[in-house]
């Protein structure tokens, strides 16, 4: 690697692991496969990090922070109010941080599982979300429900993470395939039919916005 300052080089270590572990998975791609990428060696991206798991760590640490502000949020409201606050602000997290999540979306499971990983606390996010998303139900068809919602939003903004931000004529896009249709949303579009979709899937109302 050229000489560069310590954060730049950690910021393309991690660059280049986004790149690959899109490419070619979390579990597929080694420490070496990130050295030759970049032109280094494999002693000098573990000078950086000690590990692969703490490169993931380091790719997925601005959305588990993101993540942890909106749960906490939702502790502090009222049930029916956190219902929809959580709907749109998971919506809101999962459209921001896109690009990261389609990098890697096999790499979702070892966020949950590498103790390297543990401190970010993604499980225990995850069931408050869902709790917030049933309204406090522990009913079995309202936890499927939400679970449903939140995998729902996850697969979907990374299967269209390539959107074209400028969306088409109207009428050309209503004549177009339903693939089209979507790679076609605009930004706000896109925010707006995910949190009706969500609702939808979790029995709420249209809310006023």
């Amino acid at each position: 690697m050229a000489r560069t300052t310590a954060a730049q080089a950690r910021a393309e270590i991690v660059g280049t692991a986004r790149h690959l572990f899109g490419e070619r998975g979390y579990e597929g791609t080694s420490l070496q496969d990130i050295a030759t990428a970049l032109g280094g060696s494999k002693a000098g991206v573990l000078y950086h990090f000690g590990s692969k798991a703490l490169i993931l760590r380091e790719l997925m640490l601005p959305a588990a922070e993101s993540f942890a502000k909106l749960v906490d949020e939702l502790d502090r409201l009222d049930a029916d109010l956190a219902q929809r606050r959580a709907v749109e602000g998971f919506v809101g997290m999962v459209l921001e941080y896109r690009d990261e999540l389609s990098a890697y979306p096999a790499a979702i499971q070892q966020v949950i599982e590498l103790p390297e990983l543990d401190d970010l606390q993604f499980r225990s996010m995850g069931e408050r979300l869902v709790l917030a998303m049933t309204g406090g139900s522990m009913e079995t068809v309202d936890l499927l429900a939400a679970h449903v919602a939140c995998i729902g939003l996850l697969a979907t903004t990374t299967t269209l993470s390539g959107l074209d931000t400028g969306a088409p004529d109207p009428q050309a896009r209503a004549e177009s395939a339903p693939a089209a249709v979507l790679v076609g949303l605009g930004p706000e579009e896109l925010r707006r039919d995910l949190i009706r979709v969500a609702e939808r899937t979790l029995g709420l109302g249209p809310a006023d916005r």
